[in-house]
């Protein structure tokens, strides 16, 4: 079941830091509609990288103390999702006024002020069901299916023994789900459940092969084309797949995690560019603020646009950004955007919480 020869998992691994790091940047700029094409060949692995990463760094001790592993995923996936969906479910009314979200052009559910009832009916589901309707929180949709997702693969490894024998059991429970529409209300537990279960056991068993097939460019260049040809062929991702484009799908994904994994060690040597190098541990460092509010920083590229065509203010509710302009060249800044504010943000507030500790220290040091 284990190889002592594998190298043992850490989630401070530089390859799969850098890799996580190319994963955000890719999520970002998915979301700013930068080029169709573009946007099916990312899609393919993106999404599917957190989960093979998920797996990667598991540890074996879990197999015998299941607690902490849950412990774990709860306190990384459940908790903050429940905590920024109630921040943003607060602030909606906020945001409705501000024109972040209306009626013309806001996403599906979010176009009107919530009451009383409705605050409380949206909060239960984001508490109970790992449900919730908002937009500007939208990349949130993975954490209740990455940790569902992980936990369903734990007891797959831990029972099934072998990762090929229990990421094809996935694979099937994947499948299945698609067909008949298996969905439970409860933390988004459907196909992409499965499918990422599938990934996280995918990523675990890479791991314990040994392989580093990343090490190996023309094993990297030859998944890359066969990545670009199913982008072409069967245009889907982590949301939209079915029972026929499921094989490709994973064979897509694993792909173009090796392709990223080879990426991420190039990142984290030495011929990597010192200043690339550092931004790149910026964005893997601060993932959580990215994926938080990106959406929300969109919102200020929207209003220049807005400014600088003399468009309808009304448009700034446009979701995720402003298609047409996006397209036409507006794309970069919003990707510049949705990455650098969220770190400066969060790298104002860490320096404002060391302070704060700073000085607690040298005020007890004084009495």
């Amino acid at each position: 079941m284990t190889n002592s020869s594998a190298p043992a998992p850490t989630v401070k691994n530089d390859m799969i830091s850098m890799a996580r790091a190319v994963c955000i940047v890719l999520m970002v700029l998915g979301h700013t509609g930068y080029s169709k094409y573009g946007i099916q060949f990312t899609h393919l692995f993106n999404m599917p990288l957190f989960f093979i990463t998920a797996g990667f760094c598991f540890k074996e001790k879990y197999l015998t103390d299941a607690m902490p592993f849950v412990r774990r995923r709860f306190k990384g996936l459940y908790v903050p999702f429940v905590k920024w969906g109630l921040v943003f479910l607060l602030a909606h009314n906020l945001f409705f006024r501000l024109n972040l979200y209306n009626a013309k052009y806001s996403y599906e559910g979010n176009a009107h002020l919530y009451d009383i009832p409705e605050m409380l009916d949206h909060f239960w589901r984001l508490l109970i069901q790992m449900n919730f309707g908002e937009t500007l929180l939208g990349a949130y949709w993975f954490f209740p299916v990455l940790l569902f997702g992980s936990l369903v693969a734990y007891v797959l490894i831990r029972f099934l023994k072998k990762p090929w024998l229990a990421a094809g059991f996935a694979l099937i429970l994947a499948g299945t789900a698609s067909h008949f529409g298996w969905h439970l209300p409860f933390g988004s537990i459907d196909k992409r459940c499965f499918l990422g279960a599938c990934l996280f056991v995918c990523g675990y068993g890479y791991r314990l092969s040994g392989l580093q097939l990343e090490r190996r460019w023309m094993v990297v260049a030859t998944g890359m084309a066969i990545t670009a040809v199913i982008s072409v062929l069967f245009p889907v991702d982590m949301q939209s797949f079915s029972c026929s484009t499921l094989l490709q799908y994973v064979l897509a994904a694993g792909c173009g995690a090796l392709a990223v994994f080879a990426l991420g060690r190039w990142l984290a040597s030495y011929r990597c560019p010192a200043m690339l190098q550092h931004a790149m541990r910026l964005v893997g460092k601060h993932t959580m603020p990215i994926v938080t509010f990106h959406f929300l920083c969109f919102k200020l590229v929207n209003y220049c646009i807005i400014q600088t065509a003399g468009l309808s203010l009304d448009r700034l509710a446009e979701y995720p950004i402003i298609s047409a302009y996006s397209k036409a060249g507006w794309w970069p800044v919003y990707l510049l955007v949705g990455l650098a504010l969220p770190i400066l943000g969060a790298s104002l507030v860490e320096a404002v919480r060391t302070k704060g500790r700073n000085l607690l220290v040298k005020d007890s040091v004084t009495r």
